[in-house]
């Protein structure tokens, strides 16, 4: 199996920690969640 290294690179726009990318992810789940739940009250 052939991987292309550089067909994602265009994609990246900035470089930043994991531990950032994790609390944007737990973030945007937290905001997810709220907004699902909110259908059901």
């Amino acid at each position: 199996m052939v991987m292309y290294a550089g067909q994602g690179v265009a994609l990246i726009s900035e470089i930043i920690p994991a531990s950032e990318v994790v609390k944007r992810l737990v973030a945007e789940a937290k905001h997810v969640m709220r907004e699902k739940l909110s259908d059901y009250q």
